[in-house]
C-alpha cells in the first residue's frame, strides 16, 4: 500500500538515508492519491522545501489531497521556500474558505525546530 510505502520513506528521510527522498518522491507522485495527505503533512512537519513548488500547484488542483492539510503546509514552508511564501500570501488574499483557513492557520505554526 502507498500509505506504507510513503511511511517508510518518511523514517529514510528522518534519518538521512539518500534512498528516502526518491521513494517519498515516487508515493507523493503517484496516480493513486490514496497517501497524498500524508505525504503533504510529512512534507510540512519536516519542512521539505523542494516540495514547496509541487505544494503551490496544488491550491487550486489538490489530486486527492486535504486542503486545510495544503494550507497547513504552505504556511510551515514558508520560512523556507520564497515560493511557499508567496503561495500563503496570495491565499491570505482569498475570499473563499482556503482564505479563511489561511489567516485562521497564519499565527498557529510554530517555528522551525532547531
Amino acid at each position: 500500500p502507498l500509505l506504507v510505502k510513503a511511511a517508510a520513506a518518511t523514517a529514510l528521510i528522518r534519518i538521512g538515508d539518500p534512498r528516502g527522498d526518491a521513494h517519498f518522491r515516487a508515493v507523493f507522485e503517484a496516480f493513486r492519491n490514496d497517501a497524498r495527505t500524508y505525504c503533504v503533512e510529512v512534507i510540512g512537519e519536516l519542512r521539505l522545501a523542494a516540495y514547496a513548488e509541487s505544494i503551490v500547484k496544488m491550491i487550486d488542483r489538490p489530486r486527492g489531497a486535504e486542503p486545510a492539510a495544503i494550507v497547513k503546509t504552505l504556511a510551515r514552508l514558508s520560512s523556507r521556500s520564497d515560493v511557499a511564501r508567496q503561495g500563503f500570501d496570495a491565499l491570505l488574499a482569498r475570499t473563499d474558505v482556503l482564505g479563511s483557513l489561511a489567516r485562521e492557520v497564519r499565527g498557529t505554526i510554530p517555528p522551525p525546530a532547531g
